[in-house]
């Protein structure tokens, strides 16, 4: 049986090993780019090298193809051309199950035998021991010879009955989904709990997790992920608010957060807001739709959140009440440490979010920006769409590596007339930024540049510095820091902070007059009670 592979890479160097040990094998290994150690390996095995395709194709009863998936459907079609039609072709590549179609389909038209096999695990470390999952039709008597070798060098062979080629691979792209995801998930939470110092309690309080089938847990998230995705969106945005309080930088639970947002935000639920329960096939059905919608939402749309402005969600999306700059400039005269008071000590963002330049106060409405980690093309974009007196507020994930924010950004918000900036996240060109009078309030300085390649939204919810900022917000920062103030409340909010400072303003000057602050806030109870003497 005469056997060629095209590519001598680490699958080609791992099937030909295998196969040369077999008896009566006559072994052709071809590669455009043999190196000594690859002309090496072939006179080791016994091989036949070759560099090219041609006619010595038409003497195999079965090639292996293992390229880079890249190429994998040029390499088919033009193996083809040179192949017998009784021949096997098996591509063990990672070429994409769309590619495989292609490739069986034009072997089909010459009469020929297509397989799809795709490798099921890290051949690297197995070698042909490594699962290998083939779709395809297997009747033809060379490609069950074939496999059948495989099966004799130890290769564990499972083909998926009632296939077609693209079905393995398919699948192959489905498990890596999976186990890429769980990995990433892993590193997060790991990470985070060897962090808080509980990474041995997590174990035990997941352990419940394998006691259902994989199977039926995987359906129940899906099943319920329609009917709780809004909750569930919220519970991840304050999941992230406290790990970037504990400044950890939550990259996977970034897109768990938009997967239910996606959901949260789809129609599905408006005609179906009492649903209790829903069949794993109509979830699915309905996922798809909101998937396949999602992703022929217009360029500018992705870059804006237009597409989520909802009158229904109003309660999240942000107040259409508009300030008066009289309100704004009586804001901004209260310190945001007595706002936050005054409000009943809610939404002061993180303490490590602090000014550049000290001596600046900010007040303006909120323009928020969705903005991808070491990235800034959405931040030109929104400078472009903001009005005077909004301030930027922007959520960059609180990634350190890196300033999306600098010097010429800074003209051009002024320009716009944009009163501030507040950035979960690195800025840089400090000192020209200061020398502008331009209030910036961020994680600290990144001499780094960024990239601008990714989307973003803007006048969406975010999360920055810990506190969910809704589009329209008010935002006022000091030396102290920033406090968000809802505009619905904005006269509340002045009248508690008038009186706040007139009861402080009392308090000094009876200090003043020898009085001491236990007195004055009633706290001899309280040291009596604590045995403080």
């Amino acid at each position: 049986m005469h056997i060629a592979l095209i590519g001598c890479g680490e699958v080609g160097r791992s099937m030909a090993t295998a196969l040369s040990s077999v008896a009566g094998i006559e072994l052709t290994i071809c590669e455009k780019f043999q190196t000594p150690i690859i002309e090496a390996f072939i006179q080791t095995l016994g091989a036949t090298p070759q560099n090219a395709l041609g006619e010595w194709l038409g003497t195999c009863d079965a090639v292996f193809s293992c390229v880079v998936g890249n190429f994998a459907l040029e390499v088919a079609e033009a193996a083809s051309e040179w192949m017998r039609p009784e021949s096997a072709y098996l591509d063990v590549t990672t070429a994409s199950p769309k590619a495989m179609r292609e490739a069986e389909a034009h072997f089909g038209r010459r009469g020929g035998n297509f397989l799809d096999v795709a490798i099921m695990g890290a051949i690297a470390s197995n070698g042909i021991a490594t699962p290998l999952l083939i779709a395809g039709d297997t009747s033809a008597p060379m490609a069950t010879r074939t496999l059948q070798l495989l099966k004799e060098v130890g290769a564990p062979v499972k083909w998926l009955e009632h296939s077609r080629a693209g079905d393995a691979a398919t699948l192959k792209l489905l498990r890596s989904v999976f186990t890429k995801g769980m990995e990433a998930l892993a590193v997060e939470c790991l990470v985070c709990a060897e962090h808080f110092g509980v990474r041995d309690r997590l174990y035990e309080v997941l352990g419940d997790i394998d006691r259902a089938p994989l199977k039926d847990f995987l359906n129940m998230l899906v099943t319920t992920h329609l009917i709780h995705a809004e909750r569930r969106w919220h519970e991840v945005d304050n999941v992230i608010a406290q790990l970037e309080a504990a400044d950890l930088t939550p990259l996977v639970m970034f897109g768990v957060r938009e997967v239910f947002e996606r959901t949260a935000q789809a129609e599905w639920k408006k005609h179906h807001h009492d649903a209790m329960s829903v069949s794993i096939e109509d979830a699915l059905m309905e996922l798809k739709a909101i998937i396949q919608s999602d992703s022929l939402r217009p360029t500018a749309s992705r870059l804006t959140g237009q597409l989520v402005r909802n009158p229904s969600l109003s309660h999240f999306l942000g107040s259409t009440k508009m300030p008066t700059q009289e309100q704004l400039t009586t804001l901004k005269t209260y310190g945001t440490a007595t706002i936050h008071e005054a409000q009943g000590q809610t939404g002061a963002m993180a303490s490590n979010l602090k000014p550049l330049d000290p001596t600046l106060r900010l007040v303006g409405r909120a323009l928020t920006v969705d903005c991808y980690p070491g990235d800034n093309l959405i931040i030109h974009y929104a400078i472009t769409q903001a009005k005077p007196g909004d301030v930027l507020v922007i959520d960059a994930k609180g990634f350190t590596e890196g300033g999306p924010w600098g010097d010429i950004l800074t003209l051009a918000a002024q320009t716009a007339g944009i009163q501030g900036l507040v950035i979960d996240g690195m800025v840089r060109d400090a000192d020209t930024i200061i020398e502008c009078g331009f209030p910036v309030f961020s994680k600290g300085l990144s001499i780094k540049g960024t990239n601008k390649v990714q989307p973003g939204r803007i006048n969406v919810p975010i999360t920055c510095g810990g506190v969910s900022v809704r589009p329209g917000d008010i935002i006022v920062g000091d030396r102290d820091g920033i406090v968000v103030v809802d505009p619905e409340r904005v006269t509340e909010v002045m009248d508690a902070s008038q009186t706040r400072e007139e009861k402080e303003e009392g308090m000094r000057q009876q200090i003043g007059q020898g009085r001491t602050t236990v007195e004055l806030l009633d706290l001899n109870p309280v040291l009596e009670r604590l045995g403080v003497r």
